[in-house]
Formats: structure tokens, sequence, C-alpha cells
């Protein structure tokens, strides 16, 4: 990886959850950063569940769902605010 890289560097670890299935639902918007990836596999790991991502960049979105295919797409930032994430 080079420097310039650096940002979008994702570390994945094993699972160690402290939450139990179903206990801590997030979502995420905004997919201008890089480490974005490497949050959500931390939270991931920790037992926590992805079910919502918004971007205004359909490209964006596009590429976290192939690294995380389990999230829903959601069609605004107003949708994931707004509701009851399930």
């Amino acid at each position: 990886m080079e420097r310039k890289e650096g940002m979008n560097y994702a570390p994945k670890g094993k699972p160690n959850p402290v939450v139990e299935k179903g206990q801590f639902k997030f979502a995420a918007i905004g997919l201008d950063h890089g480490h974005i990836y490497g949050m959500c596999n931390g939270l991931i790991e920790a037992g926590a569940e992805l079910v919502q991502v918004y971007d205004p960049d359909p490209k964006k979105v596009e590429r976290f769902c192939s690294v995380f295919p389990q999230v829903r797409k959601a069609n605004s930032e107003d949708e994931i605010l707004g509701c009851n994430v399930q």
C-alpha cells in the first residue's frame, strides 16, 4: 500500500463481540473518507450490526456495498436519521 492510500486502510481483526446480536445496530452516512471502512469493520467485529448506508454518490455506495453486502441502501440521510433503524 502506498502512503497516499493510507486513509483507505481498513484493518480486519478477529470477531470479539461485546454486544449481543441485534443489540447495537448502526448506519453509515457520508463515505468521503476511507477510514469509514475500518470504523465499520471494528464495530462489526465488536458485535454491532451494520444495517444502512447513504451517500449522495451512488458509486461510493456501490463500492461500500461490495465490501459490506449485508447493508441496505438508504435513499436519503433523513431515511436513516428520521426513523428507527431496523
